[in-house]
């Protein structure tokens, strides 16, 4: 997918408003009517631009909070307010419980924060869906609980400081305007590389993080698992924010556990409301398990799929499967399935069988599957009612190893159909032609080149490519070769996975290694898991 194209000055609102809120300490999304809409930048009561803080909630109202903390200097004239929780109380990772909107752009956002410490990873997006991204950031510092407040009995007064600020362009036109106005410093930008602005800022976006030594003065509400953050009407390094955003973020656990004997994860996917999917390779049972649940509940039973559950994608309001029946390949399928009660809505079966193993989509809807057993492709145009053969492996070297060759697979920047080999490591790119039909296959290589076990599962993210390969979580490099750079190590046997709105790869310990170590085989004893990784590190 082609990211660029877009233009810094249809990019107005943002620049006035959301951006302004950047450098806030957690971030909330949105901004006050009164931010600029016309294009112009934030300014404070002086004339001076605002600094970028705290965090913005449109609209978001409460009741005036005329406590001061005392690090600001100020005298705080009312009777204190105790805290209604401490900061031990928000230790953990949170995420967007939704792609927030703020006056047509939108954002998601990742925060970790500790005892004293916080983080926060963010991407502004300029789709409905969050899938196009224009830029990613990344603020760290530190924090303090300081009181109650009068806003309500659940939230509480805090001062963030801003320590570093890095951020990452997506878009070339983003990229080019700010290595012009020198955002970091003198020195060139590039898409997907991320480059810190901490002491000079950025355009009317961000601000040199020494513009406000005494910290955001926030406010934190807490109930529950669900955390938001101050709404952004006035300068927070002057002022207390009066009122709570309505910008949700969700706590999140490490990982998803599957209590099922037998159950081997194969299959991953997570839907728009983030909900998470993860279907059985030796069962066929799929589990799903609401956003922030860190328990998967059955969402169709063993043996109802008619096979094992292999590659899956939530898409266009259908939770698409791979259903394979090793024993009886002629029965495998595609197959559509009601994301929220598991009902089957079409199946759509692989002509002359095979083995149904992974799911990619392209702009226009139409869905690629990989066979693994001949090395095929097989296509589902939007509006169609049966499969067809759209790459057909016979010119290329047979599947290797268990029987399995073309795996993972996804649309790369070219438009073409991107597969990876699960027997050698390799990738092949297939074009997509004017016709629709495929091109002439070019094998590309990849080092390292001797791997034990190749590419399983595939995905994009922003402008990344990544893979497990090898049994570990990677980002392929695009080059002559391709080369890897290894994010996740030490998962029991992962496959495949997927990526979320935040960016953290979910990733499935398949435990494989019990399953086929020949005579020895043995059962892996429950819980299996779907472990949450943060890919945002890359970015940092």
């Amino acid at each position: 997918m082609s990211y660029e194209g877009r233009e810094m000055n249809l990019n107005t609102r943002l620049a006035a408003c959301l951006c302004a809120t950047l450098c806030a300490a957690l971030l909330s999304a949105g901004c006050d009517d009164d931010g600029g809409g016309d294009g112009s930048v934030p300014t404070d009561a002086a004339g001076s631009p605002a600094d970028g803080g705290g965090g913005g909630g449109a609209d978001a109202g409460g009741a005036e909070d005329t406590g001061v903390v005392a690090d600001t200097g100020a005298v705080d004239m009312g009777t204190p307010i105790p805290a209604p929780f401490a900061a031990s109380d928000l230790v953990g990772t949170w995420a967007s419980a939704t792609c927030e909107s703020a006056e047509g752009e939108y954002l998601s956002r990742v925060a970790v924060i500790g005892e004293r410490e916080w983080s926060v990873f963010g991407t502004v997006l300029d789709n409905e869906d969050c899938t196009v991204p224009i830029f990613s950031f990344y603020f760290e510092g530190t924090y303090a609980i300081t009181g109650g407040s009068a806003v309500g009995d659940d939230v509480a007064q805090a001062t963030f400081h801003l320590e570093r600020n890095v951020w990452t362009a997506h878009q070339q036109s983003f990229a080019e305007a700010f290595e012009t106005n020198e955002c970091g410093g003198p020195g060139p930008w590039q898409v997907g590389v991320p480059k810190e602005i901490s002491d000079t800022g950025c355009l009317a976006f961000a601000y040199p993080v020494d513009s406000c030594p005494g910290g955001e003065l926030d406010l934190v509400r807490l109930v529950g698992d669900q955390l938001t953050f101050g709404e952004r009407s006035v300068d927070l390094c002057d002022e207390r924010s009066p009122g709570i955003s309505e910008a949700v973020m969700q706590r999140v656990p490490e990982a998803v556990e599957i209590d099922a004997p037998r159950f081997y994860p194969e299959g991953v996917a997570i839907g728009p409301d983030r909900a998470l999917y993860a279907g059985s390779f030796t069962t066929g049972e799929i589990r799903r398990a609401a956003f922030g649940s860190a328990t998967a509940e059955t969402l169709v039973e063993p043996g109802a799929l008619g096979g094992a559950a292999l590659g899956m994608k939530v898409y266009d309001g259908k939770l698409w499967v791979c259903s394979t029946d090793l024993e009886a390949p002629e029965q495998t399928a595609l197959v559509h399935l009601d994301p929220d009660t598991g009902a089957e809505l079409a199946r759509f079966p692989f002509p002359g069988g095979g083995i149904c193993n992974d799911i990619t989509f392209a702009e226009d809807g139409t869905a690629y599957v990989t066979e693994s057993s001949q090395n095929g492709v097989m296509r589902l145009t939007p509006g169609a009612d049966a499969l067809d053969v759209w790459f057909s492996g016979d010119a290329l070297p047979p599947a290797g190893g268990l029987g399995y060759g073309f795996n993972g697979l996804v649309i790369a920047d070219d438009g073409s159909v991107l597969v990876g080999r699960v027997d050698d490591g390799t990738l092949t790119r297939i074009p997509v032609q004017e016709n629709g039909a495929a091109g002439e296959p070019a094998i590309e290589t990849v080092e390292p080149a001797q791997v034990t076990y190749g590419i399983d599962g595939m995905a994009r993210w922003l402008t990344y490519y990544f893979a497990v390969r090898d049994n570990k979580l990677v980002r392929l490099v695009p080059g002559d070769p391709w080369t890897t750079e290894v994010v996740v190590e030490g998962d029991d046997f992962p496959t495949t996975f997927a990526i979320d709105l935040g960016g953290d790869a979910w990733t499935a310990e398949a435990k494989f290694g019990l399953l086929f170590d020949g005579d020895d085989a043995t059962d892996a004893e429950p819980p299996f898991r779907i472990i949450r990784h943060p890919l945002s590190t890359l970015l940092r």
